[in-house]
């Protein structure tokens, strides 16, 4: 991290092998802590409020402007013991990175090496934000043919491009559960 950048970022509990304390770390504790603290602890209320907070202190905190893929590199390769990690498989991405991990809610770095994203949707909520590269984001609305029925497994339909935007740094946008937001990315840099 350059060094105006580790000026913006308090120390956090997590060391390096060395004993010190990675920015990187307190940099995600901190946002995680603000996160956690504005959606509280009913559960009802974090499901119904995470999308709009995780957007809010994105926007606050802008990784993108403090946090390089290097120094997610250097902490990963330095430090002593990491955030439990959720995706151990790489199912999501290549690699993914869990950087702070909360009862009802965690935070990842996600790096994609392929081009493009599937058409999908998602099955859980909150917000993203470009950290570096850009992205073509494509959104969609899909149309059934006919109602499901419990337990189906597939839908036949209509898919309808929205819109297209080309997203860079800094750029954040909310992840909603279910039909909502169906997308798709192709990362342009790799």
């Amino acid at each position: 991290m350059t060094e105006d950048k580790l000026a913006a970022v308090p120390e956090s509990a997590s060391q390096t092998e060395n004993g010190s304390l990675h920015p990187v770390a307190a940099f995600f504790s901190r946002l995680g802590d603000a996160i956690a603290a504005d959606l509280g602890n009913d559960r009802d209320q974090i499901y119904e409020r995470i999308e709009h907070v995780a957007m809010a202190r994105l926007a606050e905190f802008d990784p993108s402007s403090h946090v390089t893929h290097d120094d997610l590199v250097d902490y990963v390769l330095g430090a002593r013991k990491l955030p439990k990690q959720i995706d151990l498989d790489a199912k999501f991405a290549e690699p993914p990175l869990s950087l702070y991990h909360a009862e009802h809610f965690d935070i990842s770095a996600l790096t994609w090496l392929d081009g493009t994203t599937s058409i999908h949707q998602h099955s859980f909520c909150g917000a993203f934000q470009v950290m570096s590269g850009s992205s073509i984001h494509s959104r969609y609305r899909f149309e059934a043919d006919a109602e499901p029925r419990p337990l189906q497994r597939s839908l036949t339909g209509s898919l309808e491009l929205l819109d297209i935007e080309v997203l860079r740094p800094g750029d954040t946008r909310q992840i909603s559960r279910g039909s909502s937001l169906i997308h798709a990315l192709f990362h342009m840099v790799r």
